[in-house]
């Protein structure tokens, strides 16, 4: 019964692709509602990954409390760099969260030159952590703004207030002040 080994074999085959084939068809058919979803996630985990968007924008904005700010009534003029990022927070609060980034990575790549070219957020804060260019607590500061920013720059449905990007970036700018300070330390 050489040839009823084979049917054999290809029916048991077939049974073991079949599911996945029809998950990678449902995603395919599927893939504006998956996107959707996943857009409205508040808390991923998984492939050694964890992310909760809710608790990352809760954490910033009380480290932005912590952070003095300038006001009128303790110099004669108000911070420029601040009155910018208001400007900017209150024109497009997800262009803030994205310029925001873009001073942390500025501020790394001063202090710890790289030749390696474009760096992933993760690949960027992973370099911070390497060199030592933050505390623990700052780390986790990061951290949260880089899962914001990729939040923003990945999902089209994200509703960030003025407020919070104000304070992401708030936060944002003390970090780079910070690592900028710090100097790179392997």
């Amino acid at each position: 019964m050489a040839g009823g080994w084979a049917v054999n074999v290809l029916l048991e085959f077939v049974s073991k692709l079949i599911w996945p084939a029809v998950v990678i068809w449902a995603i395919y058919v599927f893939k504006d509602s998956v996107r959707a979803l996943i857009g409205r996630l508040s808390h991923f985990k998984g492939g050694g990954f964890e992310a909760d968007f809710e608790k990352a924008l809760d954490r910033v904005e009380e480290a932005a409390e912590a952070i003095p700010t300038t006001s009128a009534a303790t110099t004669t003029t108000e911070n420029p760099n601040e009155r910018r990022l208001k400007t900017l927070s209150e024109a497009s609060p997800k262009a803030t969260v994205l310029d925001a980034w873009r001073e942390i990575e500025s501020a790394i790549f001063q202090v710890c030159p790289t030749s390696e070219g474009y760096r992933s957020p993760l690949a960027i804060v992973r370099l911070a952590r390497d060199c030592k260019l933050l505390p623990d607590n700052e780390l986790q500061r990061l951290e949260d703004i880089r899962v914001l920013r990729n939040r923003v720059a990945h999902h089209s449905d994200v509703d960030i207030s003025s407020a919070e990007a104000f304070a992401i970036a708030k936060v944002a700018k003390h970090l780079a002040d910070t690592i900028r300070e710090s100097g790179c330390r392997p």
